[in-house]
């Protein structure tokens, strides 16, 4: 859910995922960045960064079903319907992310915004 809220630029969105996503796990900001980016080195299943890396294909693709990425997706251990559901999941934040952008929804007081402090702006890839 960051990696979309990341790329649709979501600023409500990418603060609250990732704000509950650090919390949740206890990585740290730059920690999770870098499992977005893909440049981590912790070390997680196959299927956790294959599905990032999917979302964000999903994300930027025209079209949902992208042959490639599917294959991906199953050579890391997804199954048909798994794969339906990361595309059902990514059409769906697709959406509220860009709803959220365009309505500016403000950040409830108490809940950090995590900036990349070095650019002052929210990452986005």
């Amino acid at each position: 859910m960051v990696a979309i809220a990341t790329l649709s630029r979501s600023p409500y969105c990418q603060t609250v995922h990732s704000y509950n996503a650090i919390k949740l796990t206890n990585l740290t900001y730059a920690e999770l960045k870098e499992i977005i980016e893909g440049t981590s080195q912790a070390l997680l299943p196959d299927a956790y960064y294959a599905a990032v890396q999917a979302a964000k294909d999903f994300c930027q693709s025209d079209c949902l079903h992208n042959e490639e990425v599917v294959a991906r997706l199953q050579e890391s251990g997804f199954e048909e319907s798994d794969i339906a559901h990361l595309i059902h999941l990514v059409t769906v934040s697709v959406f509220v992310s860009n709803f959220t952008r365009i309505m500016n929804l403000p950040i409830e007081e108490g809940i950090e915004a995590h900036v990349d402090k070095s650019e002052q702006k929210f990452f986005c890839f």
